[in-house]
């Protein structure tokens, strides 16, 4: 059970980074931002599907079990996807999304049963930050597009370093986060 001060500190390290992304996120209109938590835009079930269909995906594309992601057990990919949903759905504390695989219904539906301890989920973001990120930035550009429609996703180069930006904030958030753990 998480004491009243861990609670506050995580609620004061979520408060900080939500100020820092508002100070950091430059997009034309308020309506044109990602939000936060994607559950604003779309039902958890079609994020967690998305998570999959990347990761399939993006294993597809690599060279046979020389790839990132082919190299990886299924706990792995299991990881891989229990992190990159939690991060779309705003949980960024590893402590969180242990706790909620566990629990919360679509994480514990991605975790097939594994149940990870906070400094796995750690460990496995410090060493495959560069797979989160493209795996974050293939479903940003999905939900872009579902939700702003398929002429918003034209946006060229400046889209492109706004979509890896929204990855590289919640990877920064999550440590941050995690650093005070």
């Amino acid at each position: 059970m998480e004491s009243a001060i861990e609670r506050l500190r995580v609620t004061a390290a979520t408060a900080n980074a939500l100020a820092l992304r508002s100070e950091q996120f430059d997009l034309r209109s308020e309506t044109e931002a990602l939000p936060l938590d994607l559950r604003a835009w779309f039902e958890p079930v079609t994020l967690a599907n998305w998570v999959e269909d990347v990761i399939r995906k993006l294993r597809a594309q690599e060279p046979v079990r020389t790839g990132e992601i082919g190299s990886m057990d299924d706990s792995g990919r299991t990881i891989l996807g229990m992190l990159s949903f939690s991060y779309l759905i705003g949980i960024f504390a590893s402590s969180e999304i242990a706790r909620d695989a566990r629990m919360n219904t679509p994480l514990r539906l991605l975790s097939g049963g594994i149940f990870p301890f906070r400094q796995e989920l750690s460990r496995f973001r410090r060493c495959h930050r560069a797979l989160m990120m493209a795996v974050l930035f293939e479903v940003f550009v999905r939900a872009a597009s579902e939700k702003l429609g398929v002429r918003r996703m034209r946006g060229g180069r400046e889209l492109h370093e706004q979509m890896v930006e929204e990855a590289s904030l919640r990877l920064n958030i999550a440590c941050q986060l995690d650093h005070g753990d």
